[in-house]
């Protein structure tokens, strides 16, 4: 019996040290695991910057791209056919009005048609004075010296059509400008009316634009631009619309569009050129900061706004967006605060920490100065580099 009572008793001891081992079992243990448990369940609050809803000056604007064209170009050509023996001129070259730029041959037997007749002329306006002596003496009718001068015009004129026939194998450039290209090479046989060159005028180089037909009916003359072009990187231009063609393209359903830069710019034919088109001015338009709009899962758009330490998800009508601001047409009032960063997993009703714009926290400064440290350098230095 003793036996038996006193193993009885060395069970009890054991099962009694074994459950005081068990985690979270004792006393101590137990406020331990309560107080991890009651951190878990606390979360940090959210920090998040702001930005008020303001009013200002916008543009609706369209982007679009153009080249560089001349309104007033030329190809002179030939009445006559025959060889290009002479090209007086090469691309780049700049002409005057009247300066030779090809001779055709073939104009040996115009030339001595054209001395034939003068010496006709010479003859008749020698007649047509010796009858105006007789007439004048009276022993000739004055119907005689109205017949010889009648024959002295006849030649009078055909002169001058065959000299308007010499002049088709001499071409001339019709007004002063710059010469674009070739067309025709030396030695070539040329039918009549064959372009021989094309001329344009430098002073009537224009930007020249083609507009979808959503945007035609608000082009206006006055409209302005900025442009950019290839040839200048990194450069932007103000230009102003000039003029508007009166019609749609029938085919691309396009409206033609010529800008002129208001600014001192050196362009060619053909350059290529961006412009952002401002369509429509803006006044007072009430905005908030392009990165405060965000869009739902739904496409609806909201904002975020900030009030008592709370994020209130608030739908949005907007109108002109820019890379900027957007306007906000319906759902916030001017003076109310959204959130512009450290918003992005923020949701309606959420406590937030606002922080004050320029501010940055010991740890953001801490970690910015450990990675800098760890790159072999401070930021300034690694933006220095190439």
């Amino acid at each position: 019996m003793k036996r038996e009572g006193g193993a009885a008793l060395i069970g009890i001891f054991i099962l009694v040290a074994a459950v005081s081992i068990l985690p979270g079992c004792g006393g101590e243990k137990n406020e331990e695991g309560g107080g991890k448990a009651e951190a878990a369940q606390k979360k940090p609050v959210p920090a998040v910057k702001v930005a008020p809803v303001t009013t200002q000056t916008i543009f609706r604007t369209v982007e679009l791209t153009g080249s560089v064209e001349p309104y007033r170009t030329a190809r002179p050509a030939s009445s006559a056919e025959g060889p290009l023996v002479a090209l007086k001129v090469r691309e780049g070259d700049r002409v005057v009005e009247g300066q030779g730029i090809a001779s055709l041959g073939r104009r040996k037997g115009i030339e001595a048609q054209l001395a034939a007749l003068r010496e006709e002329l010479k003859k008749e306006e020698d007649e047509q004075q010796r009858i105006r002596t007789l007439v004048e003496k009276g022993f000739a009718p004055v119907e005689q010296l109205e017949r010889a001068g009648a024959r002295v015009e006849a030649v009078r004129a055909q002169i001058a059509r065959v000299e308007e026939s010499l002049a088709d194998y001499e071409v001339t450039a019709p007004w002063k400008g710059v010469v674009a290209r070739l067309l025709v090479k030396e030695g070539d046989y040329l039918p009549a009316r064959t372009p021989l060159v094309e001329i344009y005028d430098p002073k009537s180089l224009v930007i020249r634009v083609a507009v979808p037909e959503r945007f035609a009916p608000a082009m206006k003359k006055g409209l302005t631009a900025d442009v950019s072009f290839d040839a200048y990187p990194g450069e932007v231009f103000p230009a102003t619309v000039e003029r508007v063609y009166p019609m749609l393209d029938p085919k691309l359903r396009t409206r033609l569009i010529e800008l002129v830069p208001t600014g001192s710019v050196t362009m060619l034919p053909g350059m290529f050129a961006r412009l952002t088109l401002k369509v429509e001015k803006i006044e007072q338009a009430m905005v908030v900061p392009a990165v405060a709009v965000k869009t739902t899962p739904a496409g609806k758009k909201i904002v975020l706004v900030v009030g008592d330490g709370v994020a209130s998800a608030r739908p949005v009508k907007i109108g002109v967006e820019t890379s900027e601001v957007v306007q906000v047409l319906e759902g916030v009032s001017v003076g109310e605060m959204v959130a512009v960063a450290g918003h992005d997993k923020v949701k309606d009703g959420t406590e937030v920490k606002v922080i004050a714009p320029g501010s940055e926290g010991k740890e953001d400064k801490m970690k910015k100065e450990k990675d800098a440290a760890g790159k072999g350098g401070t930021g300034e230095g690694m933006e220095k580099r190439p």
